[in-house]
């Protein structure tokens, strides 16, 4: 039986002058963490934990049955695992997936090397560098532009979606200069995009949703930072309008792509379409958005409330998703 649990975090500071606008768009805000704390706390007594340089000495005092984890971490390209390998070393349990799966999740690179072993369909693509770095010629335009290691539609925006060699010089010049990461280089599918939710210790697909990018008053081509800041996005994505076939299809390819990259309890798989409507995998985010807010609403709680579920079950389910897996575990060492 547990009583206590803790919620870890990163809250979104002010940006410095100099800086890209969406260099926290990963961190999250204030009202996201007191959401969670408010659907936990019916039932267990919580505290909250920032994810900061002390965090570990802070593990050790608080003692918790188990983390409810949504931090994104500091640092680096592995940022996703440091409190996991924390709270591993310290022996305190926690939710969702463990580092290595975190990890690579992060790198959209490493992430579609595995699809590709496992024939799960992903766009071509190439990783660059450095401006020094050679195109690959045998990717087709137009292509997409996106930081290996970001998540939140950071750094992307129109100007990624390019249509020959010097428009892709442009753009890598702009993001190596603002984001000092490296980038990767798909090919852009022009069909229709969904994001799935996964969920679950023995994992089923809690719903689907689809971007309407044709619905935006502004033509997005991509779900861009700037397209994911527009308000009242129940106008801009929704119940997918696809046969059943596709449904089907979307939701395996989804189920396939949490079993190979070892995610657990939970994730979101972004999934998009070619012009005749052949599904690819775009990334997998084992740390799913949250946000309860009906304005900027994250996807994670959208897909659940599509499918009539409400925030503080959605929570819940996560959380005890975690708790029969860590049981299941248990009873597996014992």
């Amino acid at each position: 039986m547990i009583s206590k649990v803790a919620i870890v975090y990163n809250i979104q500071k002010e940006v410095k002058k100099g800086k890209p606008k969406d260099i926290y768009a990963e961190f999250d805000t204030l009202e996201t963490v007191n959401a969670i704390k408010k659907a936990i706390s019916r039932k267990y007594k919580v505290s909250l934990i920032e994810a900061d340089e002390d965090c570990y000495k802070k593990f050790k005092n608080e003692k918790p049955d188990i983390i409810f984890n949504i931090a994104e971490g500091l640092y680096g390209r592995n940022r996703e695992a440091q409190i996991p390998l924390m709270l591993e070393m310290l022996k305190i349990n926690y939710t969702g997936s463990g580092p290595l799966a975190l990890a690579l999740s992060l790198d959209k690179s490493k992430t579609k090397e595995i699809l590709e072993y496992y024939k799960i369909p992903t766009p071509r693509f190439q990783v660059i560098n450095s401006l020094k770095d050679k195109s690959n010629k045998n990717l087709k335009y137009p292509l997409i532009v996106k930081l290996l290691h970001e998540g939140s539609s950071m750094g992307l925006s129109k100007e990624n979606i390019v249509k020959n060699q010097n428009e892709l010089r442009k753009i890598l010049k702009k993001l190596f200069l603002n984001y000092k990461e490296s980038v990767i280089v798909e090919e852009f599918l022009t069909g229709r995009e969904f994001t799935i939710g996964v969920i679950g210790n023995k994992p089923k697909v809690l719903g689907m949703i689809e971007i309407y990018l044709d619905k935006y008053p502004n033509k997005f081509d991509a779900l861009t930072y700037e397209a994911k800041g527009v308000k009242y996005d129940d106008i801009y994505s929704g119940k997918p309008r696809i046969s059943k076939k596709l449904h089907k299809k979307i939701c395996d390819i989804a189920l396939k792509t949490h079993a190979v990259l070892g995610c657990r309890d939970f994730s979101r798989v972004d999934i998009r379409c070619d012009a005749k409507d052949n599904p690819y995998v775009l990334e997998i985010n084992p740390l799913p958005g949250l946000s309860p807010s009906m304005e900027h609403i994250s996807f994670f709680p959208k897909i659940a409330r599509v499918n009539k579920i409400n925030y503080e079950k959605l929570i819940n389910m996560m959380l005890n998703a975690s708790l029969k897996r860590i049981k299941s575990e248990r009873i597996h060492l014992e």
